[in-house]
C-alpha cells in the first residue's frame, strides 16, 4: 500500500537530513510523518505528538496548518463538531495556500452535512470551488467536489451537482491522478444513488478499493458504508450485514460518531446491532459508552451535542453524562477534560 511505502521514504529523508544538518527538512518530515499515521488509520497518539511538535516548533505556521486540519478530521470523526468547525475555520483564516483551503471547505463541509445543514454545507463549499476554477488545479484538491456534490443534491441543484462532476473528470483526463480518480467515482455515486442504486453502488466499490489500495481505512470504510446503504431498499439483511462489518472498522479505527450512525441506521432496520466491545462490569472505569461521552464533555459539547454525536436521545445522554461525572468524582462538566485524563481507561 501507498502508506507503507511513503513511511520508509519519510524516514530516509529524516535521516539525510540529519545527516546534512537541514533541521527544517526534518521538521517538515517529522509533521509529515502525522499526516500519514492519519490517513494509514493510526490515529491513537496523534494529539500528544502533535502537542510535542508545537513546542518544539513555535513558529512553523506549517506545522499549525498540518496540525489543525488533522486534528479536526480527527474530531469530525468523533462527532466533534464545535471543536472541528473552529479548526477548519483557524486553516480558513490562516492559510493562503489553494490545497489546504480547499481541505478546510470539504471539512467544513461534512461537518454541516453530518448536522443536517446542507445549505451550510453548499455555502461553505462554493468558495473552494472557485479556487479550484481559477487555477485549474481540481486534481490537487478532490475531496471538496464530492461534498459540494452532495451538498447541491441535497439544496435541489442536480444541474450545478452534474456540472462538478464534469469539471472533474476533465481535469483527470490524461492524468495519473489516484485521489481524484477516486473522488470522481464517489461523485458519480452521489449523482446516481437515489436513480440507480446498483450504478452507484459499483461506483462506491470502485471507490473502496482505491483507497484501500493507497492505505486510507478511514474513507475506504466510509466508501464501504455507502454501499452498504444503496441496498437497504431491496436487501436489507444484507445491508445489515455489511453495516455491521463497517461499524467494528469504524469501532476499530476511533471514529465513534461513525460507527454511531451505522448502529442507528441498524437499529432503524430493526435488525441486530453491535454494541461498544469490552468488559461488562468496570467498577470505577468509564464504560466504552461513557468513555466516548466524556471525549465528547472535554471539547465542552452540550447534552444536545453529545446526543446528536452519537445518536442517542436527549434523556439517554443526560443520564450518561451524570454517570460520566459521577464516575469522574466532579460536579463541574467544564472540568471533564483533566480529569479524563487522570482517570484510568
Amino acid at each position: 500500500m501507498l502508506c507503507q511505502r511513503v513511511g520508509p521514504l519519510l524516514d530516509e529523508c529524516r535521516d539525510i537530513a540529519r545527516r546534512a544538518g537541514e533541521p527544517g527538512l526534518d521538521s517538515w518530515c517529522r509533521i509529515m510523518r502525522q499526516e500519514l499515521a492519519w490517513h494509514a488509520g493510526d490515529w491513537e497518539n496523534l494529539e500528544a505528538t502533535y502537542v510535542s511538535l508545537a513546542a518544539e516548533y513555535p513558529d512553523y505556521s506549517f506545522l499549525e496548518t498540518e496540525r489543525s486540519l488533522v486534528l479536526a478530521g480527527l474530531a469530525e470523526a468523533r462527532g466533534q463538531w464545535n471543536q472541528a468547525r473552529d479548526m477548519y475555520t483557524a486553516v480558513q483564516r490562516a492559510s493562503d495556500y489553494g490545497p489546504c483551503v480547499c481541505k478546510a471547505a470539504a471539512g467544513m463541509g461534512r461537518v454541516e452535512l453530518a448536522q443536517g445543514n446542507p445549505q451550510a454545507a453548499w455555502a461553505a463549499t462554493t468558495p473552494a470551488i472557485d479556487i479550484l476554477r481559477g487555477n485549474s488545479t481540481w486534481y490537487r484538491a478532490p475531496a471538496v467536489i464530492p461534498v459540494a456534490v452532495e451538498a447541491a443534491l441535497a439544496t435541489n441543484r442536480p444541474e450545478q451537482a452534474t456540472q462538478l462532476t464534469t469539471e472533474l473528470q476533465h481535469s483527470t483526463e490524461s492524468r495519473d491522478t489516484p485521489a481524484a480518480t477516486t473522488h470522481l467515482h464517489l461523485c458519480h455515486a452521489l449523482l446516481t444513488t437515489a436513480t440507480d442504486p446498483t450504478t452507484a453502488r459499483e461506483h462506491f466499490h470502485h471507490a473502496r478499493a482505491a483507497f484501500q489500495a493507497i492505505g486510507r481505512p478511514y474513507p475506504t470504510t466510509q466508501a464501504a458504508e455507502h454501499a452498504a446503504r444503496t441496498l437497504i431498499p431491496t436487501n436489507p439483511n444484507q445491508a445489515a450485514q455489511e453495516l455491521t462489518h463497517t461499524a467494528d472498522t469504524y469501532t476499530h479505527l476511533g471514529a465513534t460518531h461513525d460507527a454511531a450512525r451505522c448502529h442507528h441506521t441498524l437499529r432503524d432496520l430493526g435488525l441486530p446491532h453491535p454494541t461498544p466491545r469490552g468488559r461488562r462490569v468496570y467498577g470505577q472505569q468509564l464504560s466504552p459508552r461513557e468513555q466516548q461521552v466524556a471525549q465528547l464533555l472535554a471539547t465542552g459539547a452540550t447534552n444536545k451535542d453529545i446526543a446528536r454525536a452519537l445518536y442517542l436521545s436527549p434523556r439517554t445522554a443526560e443520564h450518561h453524562v451524570a454517570r460520566v461525572l459521577k464516575r469522574l468524582g466532579i460536579t463541574n462538566r467544564n472540568a471533564a477534560h483533566h480529569a479524563l485524563t487522570e482517570h484510568p481507561r
